[in-house]
């Protein structure tokens, strides 16, 4: 199901990211398990959900697209959620 959100939270990229995507749990996140946390992953090449492993890894391996990704720690996005 869609879910709204205000245009101001948003940021375009002109190229696609190249690191896993650290997103917060939000109240619409009912397929994904509830032992994976407050936090997931999104892959960069073919956005699979998946488990952030223990710690905080550089980086890890989609289980979908094999691909390794670092993990983008520092998005400006984690920092306000």
């Amino acid at each position: 199901m869609p879910t709204p959100v205000p245009r101001a939270w948003l940021t375009f990229a002109a190229h696609p990211p190249l690191a896993w995507a650290v997103v917060s749990r939000s109240g619409q996140s009912r397929r994904l398990p509830e032992s994976w946390g407050d936090t997931y992953l999104v892959c960069p090449a073919c956005r699979e959900r998946a488990q952030l492993l223990e710690g905080r890894p550089a980086s890890q391996r989609c289980g979908r697209c094999n691909g390794l990704f670092e993990i983008q720690w520092d998005e400006v996005a984690l920092q306000s959620a």
